[in-house]
């Protein structure tokens, strides 16, 4: 599967966007089913709706299937309708993951309420040329539904439309008048995409080999992609707008994937039963190969040593979801689910034997840290039935202050008044989807008082939104229980262009005001458009900055202040050139995979006809097989070598030793151990860094040794670190003289103590806003 592609995505009140995905197990599976961009290519829009008796199933392109079976009958929340209700497709042996409802209402359309807060909705749709499609058939009598709308949390909609007649494959489009289409002249024919037209404009094309996507170009005819295909039909290599097969891959007789080369990996896969996979990777000048085994849900359940992926682990499902992960060095990190399936609990510990159970057998260490998540927000669907949404509410871990007590984080969604509002707050205008706006976050921990002793103190953030569910408003973090007097509440509005304003305007950000008072001027950020994104900003003082674009979207002239830069560009975002004002250019260069090869300082620009630009200084790099940059040299005006240095990297693309070619005996070394802590490090000079882990792989202690002036091998402790306890926060430092300094953090993560032997005048408090420090004092 080749990473994601994106080939035009703009954003107003909704995204209107297509990225395309390829999966050569869908292209080797009798052929591959053939979608609107080819065999095994897949787009994010993609979305069908069909029932096998009692159970439906939604196909989402790559993404896991969402199977649902029917639980009965129900009446519409206006009393109006009788919907059926499908809920998770449990089936006699396996029990299904999937927590989103699916409704069908008597019109026959279809709606998946899903745990984010978004709904999909289906519909039979028939735009066959002749002869009738399974697209032209109801779900329930063998046919699919697609699907024709897509509704974020706050209600704002994406419409989708089928014409192949009319040559549109896909349509989407928002209420602002904002579309985006995949067209072809033959739709009906071939029904492939041929073009990708956004507000009527054509920003994209596309060519095929039989039926497989061959290029995409832009509109000015450049190639922006080109894919090369095997005799089995699978993608071999994609080739990028330099003509360069920036990754290439290989396949077995049977047409499993077994190997891929890119920027930054080279990597064989052989398959064994038992859910047994080998990975080999190259790197430096030599390989190694790991092992994952996978669980009959493709899940991985153990990587061994020597993997890019991390230190070796064994891991632990149910239902399909990660439970326990187990280094081999006894650190554990523990999840717990509640009965939605939504994460309820974590935990990260570790045995002093290496032998940690999980889940946990007993009371944590005290060198563990622990967080809980709670739940409250709930969909109605429909009379009786509601759904659960993954919107975490509280989050509560252990205070560092007070004993058995709890620092939280919530997060209120009522749009109703609280008493804890100021004054003329309003969450939102017109009322919102239950549950979709974040109107109140609410800080809770205890702190310090003058006298030492510990208080409750709560923090707050208040956010307004507009009938879109866009923010327009902010008030905090404000100090709800111990406000000083010295405290500088932040305020920040926004405002954006009217639904009437001209096309590329219309929903999008106009301008940021921020306050440094409530009675002081703002200082306002001003935005403007073209079809992609910002084309002029207008900072505070006035300045402006103006992006200008090509047919792609990228930035080829920024005019800031009265300076132009320039860039042209080499692959995507990558430049080739960048030029300034005064016609200094920085010229990129890059090898085959498409990585940085060489960079080069130049007077002028070198594109410029008769031009002969002079190199002031250029830097160029080598790289090995797995992408690390292994030699790195840089040349003066002269091109003579003023600066190089060799590296070697392990299998995790972790430095592991630095020397320059001319000195090798020279060399900084480092050395992690089997969880990845690093554990060592050594320089030219052979003195030697021993980094010692607590439970939790924080450093513990640092110790030094090596050679004295007159050559005798020393050794001493640099320093040893104590940590509070259930928290990642520093507590103490004791140095190699062993003096100590000791820090003291309060709930919300501000130093408030700080005492050390050399100081005469005690601890030193600071005082504190919710933001940031106004004093400090001695008692």
């Amino acid at each position: 599967m080749t990473e994601p592609f994106t080939d035009f995505s703009v954003s107003a009140v909704v995204n209107l966007g297509i990225t395309r995905t390829y999966s050569s197990a869908d292209a080797s599976l009798w052929g591959g089913p053939v979608g609107v961009f080819g065999r095994g290519w897949h787009h994010d829009w993609e979305a069908t709706l069909s029932c096998l008796g009692e159970y439906c199933t939604v196909v989402r392109g790559i993404q896991s299937a969402l199977v649902f079976r029917r639980s009965g009958n129900v009446t519409s929340v206006d009393g109006t309708e009788v919907w059926e209700v499908f809920r998770r497709g449990d089936t006699a042996v396996t029990r299904s993951d999937n927590p989103n409802v699916l409704v069908r209402r008597p019109n026959s359309t279809w709606t998946v309420f899903m745990v984010d807060g978004t709904e999909l909705r289906f519909a039979t749709v028939c735009d066959s040329c002749g002869s009738l499609d399974r697209t032209c058939v109801d779900p329930r009598e063998g046919g699919a539904a697609r699907l024709v709308e897509k509704v974020d949390p706050y209600g704002n909609v994406t419409y989708l439309s089928y014409d192949r007649p009319g040559g549109i494959l896909i349509g989407l489009s928002d209420d602002l008048g904002h579309s985006l289409e995949l067209r072809s002249a033959n739709a009906c024919s071939e029904g492939l995409v041929r073009e990708l037209r956004y507000d009527g404009q054509t920003y994209a094309t596309y060519g095929y080999q039989d039926s497989d996507l061959g290029h995409v170009q832009d509109a000015d005819g450049n190639p922006i992609r080109t894919y090369v295909y095997g005799a089995d039909g699978l993608l071999h290599a994609v080739v990028n707008e330099a003509g360069v097969a920036v990754a290439e891959f290989a396949y077995a007789a049977n047409g499993e994937a077994v190997g891929v080369i890119d920027a930054t990996s080279d990597v064989s896969v052989g398959y064994a039963s038992g859910g047994m996979t080998q990975v080999t990777e190259r790197f430096g000048a030599t390989s190694v190969t790991g092992q994952r085994t996978l669980d009959p849900d493709g899940l991985v359940t153990s990587v061994s040593d020597n993997c890019s992926c991390g230190p070796a682990t064994m891991r632990q499902w149910v239902d399909r979801r990660l439970v326990c992960e187990t280094d081999p060095e006894g650190h554990v990190t523990y999840r717990r689910y509640d009965e939605d399936g939504r994460l309820a609990y974590t935990a990260r510990f570790a045995s002093a034997d290496g032998a940690a159970a999980c889940p946990p057998n007993g009371p944590l260490p005290k060198a563990s840290t622990e967080e809980w998540y709670d739940y409250g927000s709930v969909k109605e669907i429909a009379t009786s039935v509601t759904l659960p949404l993954e919107r975490v509410i509280t989050t509560r871990r252990r205070s560092s202050l007070q004993a058995n007590a709890y620092a939280t984080e919530t997060v209120d969604y009522t749009q109703a008044t609280s008493p804890l509002d100021p004054v003329g707050y309003q969450c939102t205008g017109t009322p919102l989807p239950a549950g979709s706006v974040a109107c109140r976050r609410l800080s809770t921990g205890y702190t310090r008082a003058a006298d030492g002793s510990p208080v409750l103190e709560r923090h707050a953030t208040f956010n307004s939104y507009d009938p879109r569910g866009r923010l327009i408003g902010s008030i905090g973090p404000v100090n709800l229980d111990r406000p000083s007097i010295s405290d500088v509440v932040p305020l920040e509005e926004r405002t954006y262009w009217p639904d009437d304003a001209t096309l590329v305007r219309r929903g999008r950000l106009h301008e940021v005001k921020r306050y440094a008072s409530p009675g002081s001027p703002p200082l306002i950020t001003a935005f403007d458009y073209d079809a992609f994104g910002p084309y002029t900003v207008v900072a505070p003082n006035g300045t402006t900055t103006v992006l200008i674009k090509d047919v792609r979207g990228r930035t080829r002239f920024a005019l800031h202040a009265g300076r132009q830069v320039e860039t042209r560009f080499y692959d995507g975002s990558l430049p080739r050139l960048v030029i300034d004002s005064s016609g200094s250019t920085i010229r990129t260069g890059y090898d085959l995979r498409g990585r940085v090869e060489l960079t080069e300082y130049l007077d002028r620009d070198p594109d410029e006809p008769g031009a002969m630009p002079v190199v002031a200084w250029s830097e160029s790099t080598r790289y090995d097989p797995a992408g690390n940059p292994i030699h790195v040299e840089r040349r003066d005006a002269n091109g003579l070598v003023t600066w190089q240095q060799d590296r070697e990297y392990d299998v995790r693309h972790r430095v592991v030793m630095q020397a320059n070619p001319a000195r090798p005996e020279a060399r900084r070394t480092w050395a992690y151990g089997a969880s990845g802590f690093l554990e060592s490090a050594s320089d030219e000079d052979g003195r030697k860094t021993v980094f010692h882990p607590d439970p939790l792989r924080r450093i513990a202690s640092i110790e030094q040794s090596g050679m004295d002036a007159s050559g005798v091998p020393v050794q001493a402790l640099v320093a040893a670190y104590q940590f509070q306890d259930y928290q990642d926060s520093l507590s103490t430092v004791t140095d190699g003289k062993g003096q100590r300094t000791t820090y003291g953090y309060d709930d919300f993560g501000r130093l408030i103590e700080l005492w050390t032997e050399t100081h005469r005048g005690g601890v030193l408090r600071f005082a504190v806003t919710a933001r940031r420090w106004t004093c400090s004092a001695r008692p």
